[in-house]
This record gives C-alpha cells, structure tokens and sequence, in this order.
C-alpha cells in the first residue's frame, strides 16, 4: 500500500526536503539534530526530541492532514537493505 500525502504535507514535503539538505551538509546548521514541524510549508516547529516535536506541532494544528514532522539530519535517500539468514 502506497502513502500518500495531501496537499498540505507535500508543500511541507518540499520545505522540509530543503532544510534537510542544509542540515545535512553542515553540522553547524541550527536544525542539525533536530526534529522539525511544518504546517502548510511552513517551519513552525523545531525540536530536540521527536515527543517534544509531535506535542508542539498538534498545539499548533491539531489536523494532521496539514502538518508533516521530520528528524532534520536523517538521510531520507539513502535505502539500507537487513538481510536475514
């Protein structure tokens, strides 16, 4: 089963890709090791913890529709295989 994103989540979507890409290639970068929340592609949230960034974010719009959170440093691209024996 695919995701899918509304409308809201993919103008965060392309925000969030953005400041990923900052926070990836410079570890001085404020959002380095953060978790960070957007609203309609907006920044509005930035977070030391992923709890911290879902209880701030839903204070902020309680519909989840409109709202994406991600961990500004992961690498989001990169897809690792777990092999089992």
């Amino acid at each position: 089963m695919a995701a899918t994103m509304t409308p809201a989540q993919e103008r965060c979507w392309e925000h969030a890709k953005k400041l990923n890409r900052v926070a990836r290639s410079n570890p001085h970068s404020p959002y380095s090791g953060k978790w960070v929340g957007f609203v309609d592609g907006e920044l509005v949230v930035v977070a030391d913890s992923v709890d911290e960034m879902l209880t701030r974010l839903k204070a902020v719009e309680p519909d989840s529709t409109r709202c994406l959170g991600i961990e500004a440093s992961r690498d989001y691209v990169t897809v690792d295989y777990i092999w089992t024996s």
